[in-house]
């Protein structure tokens, strides 16, 4: 499956499309898969993905609590496009998944 949509808030291992609450798709990232991308778009920690745009491929999982979650365990499964007003993803233009 494909899911695509913006980075609403992004903490822990997750990139929330919504509030949590609101039970809709999130990604969760594997720490090395975190770590890659982190160095790959050259930012600091996973909350400067609040507000980048993404699309993933991968299959749905649930959590506890009923929402819908995609576990990536492959960076190459995922690609970004910074805010517009975002200079840290230039490289390589703005859909380049990383390295």
């Amino acid at each position: 499956m494909i899911l695509w949509g913006q980075v609403h808030h992004a903490r822990g291992y997750f990139l929330d499309t919504v509030y949590v609450n609101e039970k809709k798709p999130a990604v969760r990232l594997q720490k090395e898969v975190l770590a890659g991308l982190l160095q790959a778009k050259n930012l600091s920690g996973i909350s400067d993905f609040s507000g980048w745009y993404f699309i993933v491929e991968g299959r749905f999982q649930e959590n506890v609590k009923g929402a819908p979650y995609m576990a990536l365990d492959n960076a190459q499964k995922i690609a970004f496009l910074p805010p517009q007003n975002s200079t840290s993803d230039q490289q390589g233009g703005p859909w380049k998944s990383h390295a």
